[in-house]
């Protein structure tokens, strides 16, 4: 169970002490500190549903596919490649073949296949392939 405390004024320091001290006597805990850091605000996200839609729809009716856009890409933008690239295109192929929207809602059949799918298209695409990891990977 994780549990969170925002710690925002200094009179709550006692409280936290309290927290720590029976964390540390069990030592059944793990503590973390986060900093908070300001996220995008109201406005900003309201503007980015705005104009990603708009945006798209322009691009559609000007005939550009997503195909077609990223062989542009290619010609003269490097990306560098990201965990959170390659998570959104296995999340977009598992929406795609089983129609759920969260990969945490496929079954382990259809994530396997999920990464078979994207395996073979990404190898043949580009040259790269990693195996999926088995369950020796996570031993301790």
């Amino acid at each position: 169970m994780n549990q969170t405390y925002p710690l925002t004024q200094l009179s709550q320091l006692p409280e936290l002490m309290a927290l720590l001290q029976t964390a540390a006597l069990t030592g059944e805990h793990t503590i973390e500190i986060k900093k908070r850091v300001k996220r995008r605000s109201n406005p900003q996200n309201r503007a980015l549903h705005v104009w990603a839609p708009a945006l798209a729809t322009v691009m559609s009716e000007a005939g550009v596919t997503q195909k077609k856009l990223l062989s542009h890409l290619d010609q003269g933008v490097d990306l560098e490649m990201t965990g959170e690239m390659i998570k959104a295109i296995f999340r977009e192929i598992g929406r795609l073949r089983y129609g759920k929207e969260s990969t945490a809602d496929l079954t382990t059949v259809e994530l396997i296949e999920t990464y078979k799918i994207v395996d073979e298209i990404l190898s043949r695409v580009t040259g790269c392939h990693i195996e999926w990891p088995d369950n020796s990977f996570f031993a301790y």
